[in-house]
C-alpha cells in the first residue's frame, strides 16, 4: 500500500494460549513465579540446587521445543539485575559481538566471576534505557 496503512488483527486467544504454555514451562526453574507480562515472568531460585545456568538452558530448550518460541533467560540477585541479564541474553544472540558469546540465550550474572567475565565490562556495554524498554 503506497502511502496507506495496513491493519492486521491480533489473535489474542492464541497469544494467551502460547503465553500460558511458555509460563508454565518456565515455572519449572524454581519454587515461585511472578508473572510480569504476557511473555515474561520472574522465577524465585531460592533453595534450587545445582548449576542454574545449565538448568536454565534445559528449560529454555524445552520451551523452544514444546512451544516453538525462542526466549532468553536472565539470572540476577534482584529483579532489576535479572531483567538486565535477560536483555544481555537476548542481545548477545541477536547482535553477536555486543556481549561475550557465552552470555547468549542464558545470562547468569551471579556466575560471572566463575566465568572469568567482569560485571563492569558487561554493564559498560549496556544502555540503561534499553533494559526496561
Amino acid at each position: 500500500m503506497s502511502g496507506g496503512r495496513l491493519a492486521l488483527s491480533a489473535n489474542f486467544t492464541l497469544y494467551g494460549y502460547m503465553s500460558d504454555r511458555m509460563i508454565s514451562l518456565a515455572a519449572g526453574l524454581g519454587p515461585t513465579q511472578e508473572i510480569y507480562s504476557i511473555d515474561e515472568s520472574f522465577i524465585g531460585l531460592q533453595g534450587v540446587r545445582g548449576d542454574l545456568t545449565q538448568r536454565s538452558h534445559a528449560i529454555r530448550d524445552r520451551i523452544l521445543q514444546w512451544v516453538g518460541i525462542p526466549c532468553g533467560v536472565g539470572i540476577g540477585q534482584t529483579k532489576t539485575s535479572a531483567k538486565l541479564a535477560n536483555y544481555i541474553a537476548k542481545t548477545a544472540e541477536r547482535k553477536p559481538g555486543s556481549y561475550p558469546a557465552e552470555l547468549a540465550q542464558v545470562c547468569n550474572l551471579t556466575a560471572l566471576p566463575a566465568q572469568d567475565l567482569d560485571l563492569d565490562d558487561v554493564l559498560a556495554a549496556t544502555l540503561a534505557e534499553e533494559v526496561w524498554g
